[in-house]
């Protein structure tokens, strides 16, 4: 009888070694991402220079102030009576002519970036 070859490329790797492998690799790559997310100066996280940024220079006009005065009155009850007051106290009367005037501002905005 022939003594078994020990060969290598036969012999199979325990189930336990297999585990205990990926786990050091997973632990050095969350390690390798946290030292690398250190490293990361605050200038690299936000992209600053790219934006545009768009502030409104027009001064408000008394009906916005009035509207903002009348939703200060509005009920911070969640009773479906103190809801239906605030919703026949709301006026909207001019809401449509008002989402009209944005569109047309929306409009003239689009064609000046184009």
């Amino acid at each position: 009888m022939e003594p078994k070859k020990n060969n290598d490329l036969t012999q199979r790797a325990s189930p336990r070694a297999v585990l205990a492998f990926f786990i050091v690799l997973i632990v050095l790559i969350v390690g390798g991402l946290y030292v690398w997310g250190s490293q990361l100066t605050p200038s690299d996280l936000s992209d600053t220079e790219n934006r545009v940024t768009y502030t409104n220079n027009e001064p408000e006009t008394t009906r916005a102030n009035a509207d903002i005065q009348a939703s200060a009155v509005l009920s911070s009850s969640d009773e479906v009576s103190a809801i239906e007051a605030d919703i026949s106290s709301t006026n909207i009367t001019g809401a449509d002519s008002d989402m009209d005037s944005m569109g047309a501002e929306l409009t003239t905005f689009e064609s000046q970036l184009r």
